[in-house]
């Protein structure tokens, strides 16, 4: 396996990295909300336990809405959690952060 790749350098042939774009050069206060995000949002009146959100979206699978409809929205500042000391509380509930209801005004 190895005489192969030495055959490849010998030859000239390199392997190259593509180049990614520096990280630093996309402004950090423009997040990337998802469809689905954008979809979660759209149920938003008031607060919701997770069960009313999935019932809103017509989802069945709690993993798949956790791993990408829910998280993601916390992540990107959009929803916040009513007991944040308790993520994992049966009475946790979510709702639109600040930041999301000025830009809904707007």
């Amino acid at each position: 396996m190895f005489s192969f790749f030495r055959k490849l350098f010998k030859n000239g042939v390199a392997f190259r990295r593509r180049s990614l774009p520096n990280r630093a050069s996309y402004p950090a206060s423009t997040p990337q909300v998802t469809p689905q995000v954008r979809e979660l949002l759209n149920v938003f009146i008031g607060d919701h336990s997770r069960t009313e959100l999935q019932a809103n979206l017509r989802l069945s699978d709690r993993e798949n809405f956790r791993i990408n409809y829910l998280v993601p929205a916390i992540e990107n500042d959009v929803v916040e959690l009513t007991i944040p000391d308790k993520p994992k509380s049966s009475k946790q509930r979510y709702r639109l952060t600040e930041k999301e209801k000025k830009a809904r005004q707007e």
